[in-house]
């Protein structure tokens, strides 16, 4: 019974997938249409999602400070978590562990602003002629790309906007910035990232698990990446 399933804690997103298909029209719904999906779900979001982790962890690496402060959080939650452990190799994060962690949360989103996934954007197609000042115009039918790393590293918006300094979060708001189209990790609009949910929650499994065992340094702290500044003209 598919409605029992989806009460089911095991029902999970493939099985959703399979189910819908009974809902499209068979006629022009394929099996590979669902195959497609399924791959788009599962590796789309492989590789995006692996970079932000690699680095995140290269911040927090190069941050020693910061990497003491996120594992005091994640330390606090395994002391409360210690009468239903066995031993700690027993430890798994929970969904519910993620208030707890607001400076790792803070790591990631400054993560994303200073090394987006989409860093050069994406592109739209002018429908209409628009006039943006100084007699300069956007015609129809021109392609135009807003780049997210450039917004990102823009100091009219981030003050040392070069600088990882992820204890800027907690002042600012990065749902807010995100509708003003100032903070844009994951696009925004109706064609923004259907996957997003999904991958904070990954990324934020994935990186407790690594740091409540592991303290993260750089293999040659000499090799160290430096950005590369987009000169932007204002």
């Amino acid at each position: 019974n598919n409605n029992n399933n989806k009460e089911n804690l095991g029902f999970h997103l493939i099985s959703y997938l399979l189910d819908d298909k009974e809902t499209k029209n068979k006629e022009t719904w394929s099996e590979n249409d669902t195959i497609s999906d399924i791959i788009l779900y599962l590796i789309a979001g492989h590789g995006t999602t692996g970079h932000t982790i690699a680095w995140t962890l290269y911040f927090i690496a190069t941050h020693p400070e910061i990497q003491k402060e996120i594992q005091t959080e994640i330390d606090l939650i395994i002391m409360k978590e210690k009468e239903h452990l066995n031993d700690f190799d027993h430890f798994l994060p929970k969904s519910e562990h993620f208030s707890n962690i607001s400076l790792l949360n803070a790591c990631i989103l400054e993560s994303m602003r200073m090394k987006p996934v989409s860093a050069n954007g994406t592109g739209r197609i002018m429908k209409k002629t628009v006039e943006i000042g100084n007699q300069r115009y956007l015609k129809k039918g021109q392609v135009v790309n807003c780049a997210f790393y450039a917004v990102h590293m823009s100091e009219n918006i981030y003050s040392d906007a070069l600088l990882f300094k992820p204890k800027r979060w907690f002042q600012i708001s990065a749902s807010e910035l995100t509708k003003e189209c100032k903070y844009l990790p994951f696009s925004v609009g109706p064609r923004n990232c259907i996957g997003q949910s999904f991958a904070n929650f990954e990324l934020k499994m994935v990186l407790i698990y690594i740091l409540a065992r592991y303290n993260i340094e750089m293999a040659d702290k000499n090799q160290i990446v430096e950005d590369e500044v987009l000169d932007v003209e204002e």
